[in-house]
């Protein structure tokens, strides 16, 4: 099947890891999938030591907000960071995660994002990560 569009991580406004893993046993080791998990077409998107497989929403390079800490995706500076987009695109996928948030994280994981569209959340929904309580950020999702 030929994919048609990226999946997207956007971390626009606050410091929040992200871990992008597929192994949710005990068992297995963080950023890494297991032989059955492999088997069946699982691929990580995150390999916790770098950021290779990841560019800025239409860059070929990251900016120097996002760094990799304690085998975390990690915004370290929010003004100098915005979205990540996957090198790869995909059609259909299963996305599980685990993640961190700062207390007032306001973040998100777009998908369905298109490299045509001036902006990433302009052409792709988002799942939202936020702090409910304690945000700056006047405008709540839905």
């Amino acid at each position: 099947m030929k994919p048609l569009f990226a999946s997207l991580i956007t971390l626009p406004l606050v410091a929040v890891a992200l871990i992008a893993q597929t192994a949710t046993k005990e068992s297995a080791q963080p950023n890494s999938l297991t032989a059955e998990e492999s088997a069946a077409g699982w691929k990580l998107l995150f390999n916790g030591k770098d950021l290779s497989g990841w560019s800025s929403f239409k860059k070929d390079t990251i900016r120097p907000g996002w760094k990799v800490l304690d085998d975390a995706m990690s915004c370290v500076d929010p003004k100098n960071a915005g979205d990540l987009a996957t090198a790869e695109q995909y059609d259909w996928f299963e996305l599980q995660v685990e993640f961190k948030m700062g207390e007032g994280a306001n973040s998100g994981i777009m998908y369905h994002a298109s490299p045509e569209g001036r902006a990433a959340w302009a052409t792709g929904p988002e799942f939202q990560l936020e702090d409910n309580e304690k945000a700056t950020v006047p405008q709540r999702c839905g």
